[in-house]
């Protein structure tokens, strides 16, 4: 039986990913399809636009059999952690056979020779980075440049530089360390590139669909917003959050400006313990907090030569659920793969739960009753990452004036 892995946002679900998720069908010959998906905060440090619950149902109704989430430590972190977390819980669930990922570059031995190098880090290659580090580059910038010379590779190598192509090579590096036996599938990108903000009649990047749904200047998604989603993703997927968006709100990083600045204006200049950082950010946030207006206008005062304003919307959001230096640690411990949570499955994949029996991570798929099973430092894990879907709950409920099902309380979408 084949069994294969994708690790995704789904930030909105869109055509592409459709294609991506059956061109993986055809060419794994897959039974099924697990989708790990980011649950309520994704990788580039922001809230998705939709809950978890609503991109489960979209993903299952655009092809996926079984959708996990993917824990927020890992799902907001650099695209290394990010990687590692998705790899190792495909990995620890022993019936996971292969891997299906995107690239935007169709030379696939440069995207392994890239892993490889990242992998091993050989000690000339370490003496490259750090020199370009000691210039003031950002990290990404410096292992660019670091690997260009090493490798020899032309002066813009597009393997390092497009989202799905870095990913691609976290992926293939994550499978060589752990000498993991999952299979890799690259599957070229089709249509808009990632960052491409403007509708086409193609694929369209998710990034162009998010700025549609934000569009309007009202209070509420307009209808037009909505329409401009209608030939960007399967029909019955544009139908569900036509449903979902009657009673709910699409939600963007200043939806949490007030909280993020009360978080800021508490910690009164101790941010140390909040997350991965600098005592240079540390004394920065310090210094510009009367400069505050907005949770992206604030990292745009906080970026540097050597710190993105992605790396900076991550920081931003760690100290925002209290997700502390102390519980990356932890996170870390159990190799960014603690546990796995089911948020979904078709009915037909009725097989594929009986297999997660045989996982050597705890698989939680009733949260009342599996949070007592778990030890007491899994228990600590998942209890900050219950209060982060409570935080994204919150902003919901005060922009539709309607409750929020608690965690425990939100029941599986099954289709």
């Amino acid at each position: 039986m084949n069994i294969t892995g994708i690790i995704a946002e789904y930030n909105p679900f869109h055509n592409g990913h459709a294609y991506h998720i059956e061109e993986t069908r055809k060419q794994t010959q897959a039974d099924y399809i697990i989708a790990i998906i980011s649950g309520n905060f994704v990788q580039r440090g922001a809230p998705a636009a939709a809950d978890k619950y609503l991109r489960t149902r979209l993903a299952l109704l655009g092809g996926a059999d079984l959708v996990l989430e993917l824990p927020v430590f890992g799902a907001v972190s650099s695209a290394e952690t990010f990687a590692k977390s998705g790899i190792h819980i495909l990995d620890r669930l022993n019936c996971v056979t292969h891997i299906s990922f995107g690239a935007e570059s169709p030379d696939t031995d440069r995207l392994f020779s890239l892993a490889a190098l990242f992998a091993g880090e050989p000690a000339p290659y370490r003496e490259l980075l750090s020199s370009y580090l000691k210039e003031g580059l950002s990290f990404p910038a410096a292992r660019q440049a670091a690997a260009v010379k090493y490798l020899h590779l032309d002066a813009d190598p597009s393997a390092l530089n497009l989202p799905n192509n870095i990913l691609g090579i976290e992926y293939l590096k994550a499978l060589m360390q752990s000498d993991s036996d999952l299979i890799p599938c690259i599957i070229p990108r089709q249509g808009s590139s990632y960052h491409d903000t403007d509708i086409h009649r193609g694929f369209s990047s998710a990034t162009a669909l998010r700025k549609a749904i934000f569009a309007s200047k009202e209070l509420s998604v307009t209808a037009d917003s909505l329409c401009n989603l209608k030939n960007q993703m399967p029909d019955a997927c544009y139908q569900a959050v036509k449903d979902w968006a009657a009673h709910n709100f699409f939600l963007q990083e200043d939806d949490f400006s007030s909280l993020l600045h009360y978080k800021l204006l508490l910690n009164n200049g101790r941010y140390a313990e909040f997350g991965e950082g600098s005592l240079q950010l540390f004394g920065r946030i310090k210094h510009t907090l009367e400069q505050f207006r907005s949770f992206s206008q604030f990292c745009s005062i906080l970026k540097t030569k050597d710190r993105t304003y992605t790396s900076i919307a991550r920081y931003l959001i760690h100290l925002l659920l209290g997700i502390t230096g102390e519980s990356l640690c932890l996170f870390q411990k159990y190799d960014c793969a603690p546990y796995v949570r089911i948020l979904g499955f078709k009915k037909s994949a009725a097989p594929l739960l009986t297999l997660l029996k045989q996982s050597s991570i705890p698989v939680i798929s009733r949260l009342s009753s599996d949070y007592q099973d778990l030890s007491d430092e899994r228990k600590q894990l998942l209890e900050l990452e219950i209060r982060s879907a409570h935080i994204y709950n919150s902003i919901q409920t005060g922009k539709t004036g309607y409750p929020v099902k608690n965690e425990f309380r939100r029941s599986l979408i099954i289709l």
